[in-house]
């Protein structure tokens, strides 16, 4: 079915004024970021269209509409103009406009855009989990930029690591991006138990639907992980996975109770983060430091988990190191699938001392407005495109000491 529209009278009881209008129908035989699956590969199987919300700014209408499934990695956002309410609507060129197919949360979509008090746009979507229920999901927060032609577009490259809440007008991904990288990465961690099935690796391999379980929930569980080198740490963020947790919905009194410790050679501690009369239920809890702190070790002990086994999802630093940037990608090549232009694979040469990849890529040489990020490989396919247009594709490397841009722009039509 299509998404429907009709005015109302607000002061009536939201009585209809008017006919019903079919507004957009969802065509995912085009538009590759409708094609269910996390990465858009269920081609015989119907999308989800669905969420819509609409933004007036300088007299036009931007309809966002949600696919292809809220359980997707490639939940997403795309847009629709028109310069009346009830349209007719027309795709903007630049889709979907909000999207995240990757990172330690993937997913954008059924989200809402609002201006804060500097005029500045965000988009707050849904990301998914969706293990122990299809709908478990948890809130992402991007900037939202609209460009000379009046694009509609977010930012989520580097989507997980932390963002600066600004005080003042924004203009792009450099006024929010703290330049704080990840530290903890596939670090090897000790643990003070496991259960076989969770184990330790699930901690730091940047995906929140992995967990590490401890056998217990008992004060005195803990993690330890090596970041292999010295850092300076300026962020902690600490996420919980309710292992055999049985609480549902809120409850009085449910909180994570933990102590952060710090250490230069594993052996001597210093306390970094005291939440053990913690009074709050929060799965995801983000501590940024009022100092920067010197240290390679980490340590997370538990006093008291809301219910269940002492279990995280993720246990990530974020801060700088003192080492070589990432080398220069040399060779960057893009395959358009002629069969199905939905699809484009995509493949470069491994930089020296990388963690990983920023793959922006757009419509318009100077519109690179999407971001997939990869860790570690150096293959790609992505079958989110509109099968319409052509695109452009740019890369960059990264590790712990920053990020190395890369001025090379590949056409896939070329």
């Amino acid at each position: 079915r299509p998404l429907y529209g009709v005015e109302v009278d607000y002061r009536n009881g939201f009585a209809f004024l008017g006919d019903v209008r079919e507004l957009v129908y969802a065509n995912p035989a085009e538009y590759g970021w409708e094609v269910p699956g996390d990465y858009n590969t269920l081609v015989g199987r119907a999308p989800w269209i669905e969420g819509p919300w609409v933004t007036k700014h300088n007299g036009k209408y931007y309809l966002q509409y949600a696919g292809p499934g809220t359980e997707f990695k490639s939940y997403a956002d795309a847009v629709y103009l028109s310069e009346f309410p009830l349209g007719p609507f027309m795709l903007q060129k630049h889709n979907p406009a909000m999207y995240k197919p990757e990172g330690f949360a993937a997913g954008a979509g059924h989200g809402s855009s609002f201006a804060d008090a500097y005029g500045n746009f965000w988009h707050i979507g849904t990301m998914t989990i969706s293990q122990k229920h299809m709908f478990e999901r948890r809130l992402g927060m991007f900037p939202v930029f609209l460009d000379e032609d009046g694009t509609y577009y977010t930012i989520t490259k580097y989507g997980d690591y932390p963002y600066i809440v600004p005080a003042g007008k924004i203009h792009s991904f450099e006024n929010v991006f703290s330049g704080w990288m990840l530290l903890t990465y596939n670090k090897p961690v000790v643990v003070s138990s496991s259960v076989d099935s969770l184990p330790v690796c699930n901690m730091t391999d940047e995906d929140i639907r992995t967990y590490w379980a401890a056998a217990s929930g008992d004060a005195g569980e803990y993690g330890i992980v090596d970041m292999g080198d010295f850092f300076d740490v300026y962020a902690l963020q600490v996420n919980f996975a309710e292992h055999n947790a049985l609480i549902r919905g809120s409850q009085k009194g449910a909180c994570q109770r933990f102590t952060v410790e710090y250490s230069l050679d594993g052996n001597t501690w210093e306390m970094l983060e005291d939440r053990s009369d913690n009074n709050t239920d929060n799965s995801h809890v983000y501590m940024q430091l009022e100092e920067k702190v010197l240290c390679r070790y980490l340590k997370i002990s538990n006093i008291e988990v809301s219910g269940g086994h002492f279990a995280l999802s993720g246990f990530r630093a974020f801060g700088k190191g003192a080492g070589p940037l990432p080398g220069r990608i040399t060779r960057f090549l893009a395959q358009r699938n002629l069969l199905d232009k939905r699809s484009v694979t995509l493949s470069w040469s491994k930089a020296d001392h990388a963690t990983g990849y920023n793959i922006s890529y757009g419509t318009e040489r100077n519109k690179l407005y999407l971001n997939h990020m990869v860790y570690s490989d150096t293959t790609l396919v992505i079958n989110s495109l509109n099968s319409n247009l052509d695109y452009y594709f740019t890369i960059e490397s990264f590790n712990e000491n920053g990020i190395t841009p890369n001025q090379q722009i590949v056409k896939d039509f070329e």
